[in-house]
């Protein structure tokens, strides 16, 4: 690695996605830039894994040569001169697949597996059109993630060359035009996600990434990263109003006041809180008349008569002991 560097200075070596701006091993809450690789550990590479250089404290000079590029020769082999569009992506969706004999194809008919070609025909366009990018495959028991370029028109999508024969002849319309897109920042452990989205109000481009919100407009350079692309036929837009609100709106208006009847029947039925003392009436207790020696007699009369009775019982079922009898007697004459 030292000899492949433009310049000679202290670096560190780290573990990063494609875009050499996060880890390719932790996870992305993490926020961690790159995991550090050293020298005594053996490390074998996974297929998001890209090795990134950090220099510190570089002069200036040394900032603007190791800024230029370079490449090795044995990644021309590897690296495509053909520009891949989304209308090579819908060619290679349609186009017909041969099933041999490692992938037969099992007739209904004979009962057993035969040699076929499969083909994939489109009947029909919904007016609302979403295109997933295959950008996660999974080959020789491995998952990875796919970087390639996909260049996607933002108007005017034309996709009636991918209808089936007889959808052909009927012709209609078939122009799409792209409202929204989402982009996917990372490899198959650990990414973000950001969105473009169209105003349906002012007919701009804003770019969502997470709370925050500029008005950006989708570029070739998202060509790489976009995932899902969304789009919507000419002419079958919905007209978007937002909700007005009024203030002679009865859901803005305060509610009324309970009528003073009510509120008066609430103050009475109401309990006192605790804490609260109610203070005797002084007119109530002056009228009601005291309690007349009379009632008072005829109270512990028949007090005294309970406790005999209840006495009597008990007697009756258990057989007390002297003291019992005493204790009753004293109780009764505590009544007297």
């Amino acid at each position: 690695m030292e000899n492949l560097l433009p310049v000679g200075a202290p670096f560190t070596l780290v573990l990063t996605n494609g875009q050499g701006l996060q880890c390719s091993r932790c996870p992305y809450g993490l926020h961690c830039k790159g995991c550090q690789l050293v020298r005594e550990v053996d490390l074998t590479l996974q297929s998001d894994d890209h090795l990134t250089v950090v220099f510190r404290d570089l002069p200036k000079e040394m900032i603007e040569c190791a800024s230029r590029v370079y490449d090795d020769k044995t990644m021309d082999s590897m690296v495509g001169n053909d520009q891949l569009t989304l209308r090579d992506c819908f060619q290679a969706f349609t186009e017909s697949e041969l099933l041999d004999e490692h992938n037969p194809w099992f007739c209904p008919n004979c009962k057993k597996p035969q040699c076929a070609r499969k083909t994939i025909a489109i009947r029909r366009f919904p007016e609302t059109l979403i295109v997933y990018l295959k950008r996660f495959v999974f080959h020789q028991f491995t998952s990875t993630k796919l970087d390639n370029k996909v260049l996607f028109q933002i108007e005017s999508l034309d996709v009636s060359e991918f209808l089936c024969h007889e959808a052909a002849l009927e012709g209609g319309n078939h122009i799409y035009d792209l409202q929204s897109a989402v982009c996917h920042f990372g490899g198959v452990n650990a990414g973000h996600y950001t969105s473009y989205v169209k105003n349906p109000l002012t007919n701009t481009w804003q770019y969502c990434n997470d709370e925050t919100v500029n008005h950006q407009e989708p570029t070739e350079a998202d060509s790489s990263n976009v995932y899902i692309l969304f789009y919507q036929k000419k002419g079958t837009s919905k007209e978007f109003t937002p909700p007005t609100l009024s203030l002679d709106d009865p859901a803005l208006q305060p509610s009324p006041a309970p009528p003073s009847s009510l509120v008066g029947e609430m103050e009475e039925s109401c309990p006192p809180l605790a804490g609260e003392i109610e203070e005797p009436c002084v007119e109530e207790e002056q009228q009601s008349p005291a309690m007349e020696q009379s009632d008072i007699d005829r109270l512990l009369a028949g007090l005294n008569k309970a406790a005999g009775q209840e006495s009597e019982e008990q007697a009756m079922q258990q057989p007390s002991s002297h003291e019992e009898e005493e204790g009753d007697k004293e109780s009764f004459n505590f009544y007297q």
